[in-house]
């Protein structure tokens, strides 16, 4: 697990994150995290640096195995998930994440859809579904939606 360059690590940070801020007890003065699943070093590396001006913690993963071993169940955030992964696909990770009741905000990422992926995707609840290069601005406007998803569910 990494956290995006430039950012301390979760207990060095002390500033508030104002509208995007955790709000459970345990997370108090914590950002939100953005978790990212995918297993192209430069493509998880661009997505963290995406994030940095929106203050998130990012935690990135290259395999749907890392993510489900290193996180715990229930984890909070959103979660920007690769569709086509080594091992356990994206698709079997979303499934498997609904099955065991995550409430995790999910935006699937792929170079290449087929209308079934596209179709299972929204099935297993993914908020979004975008394809590869995807417009920044958007995956911005995408994340602050999914973060405040997370924090109303």
């Amino acid at each position: 697990m990494l956290l995006a360059a430039g950012f301390p690590s979760p207990s060095d940070r002390t500033e508030p994150f104002g509208d995007l801020s955790a709000t459970s007890p345990r997370d108090a003065g914590m950002p939100p995290t953005v978790h990212v699943v995918e297993d192209d070093a430069s493509v998880r590396k661009c997505i963290a640096r995406l994030l940095v001006p929106l203050q998130l913690r990012v935690c990135t993963f290259d395999s749907a195995e890392q993510f489900l071993a290193e996180t715990p169940p229930g984890a909070r955030g959103c979660l920007v998930l690769d569709m086509r992964l080594p091992g356990m696909t994206g698709l079997q990770l979303l499934e498997q994440l609904t099955r065991d009741r995550w409430r995790l905000p999910t935006i699937l990422i792929s170079a290449e859809f087929t209308d079934n992926d596209r179709e299972d995707a929204r099935r297993l609840g993914a908020i979004s579904i975008m394809d590869k290069p995807f417009d920044k601005d958007h995956f911005l406007t995408t994340i602050r939606t999914a973060i405040a998803d997370a924090r109303a569910g």
